[in-house]
């Protein structure tokens, strides 16, 4: 609801006007002008009715008063008073009334007056709004508006104007745009600003300037002819900062120089191919293709560069590329311009070249590595025959040397020579097993260890006459691959410990069993355990100090060939824990 101030020090006149304008609007009274100040700091009106003759301080003071306060100004104030003469009513013009009312008063003209001031007021309340609005809208937009004389000096420029050239907007006041303007564009300015003025159609152009600390400013800049009042024409102008957009266009460029340098004269082909023809090749592919310059390719079919055998082949995988699938890097063949035939690897994108579904294509020739590989590879072969040859020949030598030896504890008499013969045959027969392996295997490097220990067992048992039906044999052998410098010494120590265990664990043809655990225990390290549930090994035995040729065999193995520590333990039998670790 509006509030209106009624000031008058006839308490009748306060009552009567109060009473015909209370239904409509909030109505505050004072007795006087000290009073009115008061109320109108504290309330803030929206109209004033102000009586003229009032003692102390009259209307007209009250209303000059107001009217030149900045906050109280724009508050329109109707003269109410019994005063009519035409002096009267110019004294409250004035004053800066905005109406004047005679008394006694007509409601019908007061309610008149009052609606239209009001209304006057809220227009000029609107106005001021939006004219507040433009002008932040004005400051603070991100572009910098200015006006400028036909001589191009500046006449008006907004907040963002002066930050983009580093100076108050006060200070640019009647500057000369020109001079910050660097030296290369100042034609292409003064171009604009004659096209401006010269046409009504609006004009644009990119700029260079200098700001006042000296940085480089990008900017685009929008100008129109506007015609002033006095008949001089301006020019507007709109002007945007386009610096990150020029530096990045400048990086683009800089860096689509740099990929072209690095495409044209990279040591690998490439072929560019869109709707089945070439678009593209650098110098590398023109000179595997046996070409001499880029015409001699571009335009051509991709698949007179493919074998005819090939055709297919390709046609299907570029149609599989083209709807999204990627194709690894494969080998192919292409062919040269003179006819030869030529071995590439290739690599090919589907990409978009030049606003169309492309192919991307980089390749290097392989002919001479293939050439290489097929080498190698012969050679390898040969190499495979002859270790084959070789892990054969010394298994055939060793079972020689085995046969030699039981041919020869034939002529020995004594018990005790007989069994050492026994011992190198059985010590013999693991390395044998070992080369059989090998012969047999794809591998020439590693022994499975699983077959081998079963077949190294087989024998023990057959060369120690030894019945499995009295002695069971147990293994626990997980599925683990060894090198030949690591296979050989396990397989010497598990034929010395079961040896052991055949002749001294269950004497006059006790029953029994011997147990092979050979157990991965983590990525480097292996256990292989060797035990039986016979009599136990003799309580006075030292692993340090051994006697027995077999058992220093297995100690010595154990700690220079593998690398690892050995482990007796006697509580139930004899238990035997080697661990080493992988690669020795």
């Amino acid at each position: 609801m509006k509030k209106i101030l009624v000031v008058d020090d006839e308490p009748i006149n306060v009552e009567l006007l109060k009473r015909l304008l209370s239904e409509k609007y909030d109505v505050e009274t004072a007795a006087n002008g000290k009073e009115a100040f008061t109320k109108v700091k504290d309330i803030s009106p929206d109209l004033i009715l102000l009586d003229v003759i009032m003692p102390e301080i009259d209307g007209y003071e009250v209303c000059r008063q107001l009217k030149s306060d900045q906050k109280t100004m724009n508050i329109p104030i109707v003269m109410v008073t019994c005063l009519t003469d035409r002096e009267d009513r110019i004294k409250s013009i004035e004053a800066g009334a905005d109406d004047f009312l005679g008394k006694p008063i007509d409601f019908i003209e007061l309610n008149a007056r009052v609606k239209s001031l009001l209304r006057i007021k809220q227009y000029l309340e609107d106005l001021e709004e939006s004219k507040n609005r433009y002008i932040k809208l004005y400051d603070f937009a991100p572009v910098g508006y200015f006006s400028f004389t036909r001589d191009g000096l500046i006449r008006e420029v907004n907040l963002t104007g002066g930050v983009l050239l580093g100076l108050a907007r006060q200070e640019l006041m009647k500057c000369e745009f020109r001079s910050f303007v660097t030296p290369e564009d100042i034609n292409l300015w003064d171009r604009h600003i004659s096209n401006a003025l010269n046409n009504s159609d609006k004009q644009s152009c990119e700029l260079t300037l200098k700001r006042v600390d000296g940085s480089t400013l990008f900017v685009r800049m929008n100008s129109i002819r506007m015609e002033t009042g006095n008949g001089t024409p301006e020019i507007l102008s709109a002007i945007t900062d386009i610096t990150q957009r020029k530096l990045i266009e400048n990086s683009l460029k800089e860096s689509e120089d740099r990929y072209r340098q690095l495409v044209d004269f990279a040591t690998f082909g490439i072929v560019i191919h869109s709707d089945h023809k070439i678009v593209y090749v650098n110098r590398a592919a023109i000179k595997m293709l046996g070409a001499t310059k880029p015409e001699d390719l571009i335009g051509k079919p991709v698949l007179e560069i493919v074998p005819p055998e090939y055709h297919d082949l390709v046609r299907e995988r570029i149609h599989k590329q083209e709807i999204g699938e990627i194709a690894p890097l494969m080998e192919e063949k292409f062919v040269k311009l003179d006819g030869t035939i030529i071995d590439v690897e290739l690599l090919s994108i589907p990409f978009i070249y030049k606003g169309k579904q492309a192919m991307y294509g980089v390749f290097q020739d392989i002919s001479d590595r293939k050439k290489a590989q097929e080498e190698i590879k012969k050679s390898l072969q040969e190499k495979e025959i002859l270790l084959r040859e070789i892990h054969h020949r010394v298994k055939n030598n060793m079972q020689i040397i085995s046969s030699l030896l039981n041919l020869q504890s034939g002529y020995v008499e004594e018990e005790k020579y007989c069994n050492m013969l026994k011992e190198c045959q059985t010590r013999i027969l693991s390395m044998s097993l070992i080369h059989e392996n090998l012969y047999q295997s794809g591998d020439f490097t590693r022994i499975e260890l699983n077959d081998y220990i079963r077949d190294l067992v087989n024998n023990l048992f057959q060369s120690y006459a030894t019945s499995e039906s009295k002695i069971k044999i147990n293994t626990n052998i997980e599925t683990v691959s060894l090198g030949i410098d690591s296979a050989m010494p396990c397989g010497l120590i598990i034929n010395e410990l079961v040896s052991n265990s055949l002749k001294h664990a269950f004497p006059d043809g006790a029953n029994g069993e011997i147990n092979i655990a050979f157990l991965q225990k983590d990525e480097n390290m292996f256990e292989l355990i060797v035990s039986d549930n016979g009599i136990g090994i003799r309580e006075d035995l030292d692993l340090q100090k051994i006697e027995s040729m077999g058992l220093f065999l297995v100690k010595m193995l154990v700690e220079d060939q593998l690398e690892g520590e050995i482990s007796l333990d006697r509580s139930k039998g004899t238990k035997f824990t080697i661990r080493f670790k992988r690669g020795n």
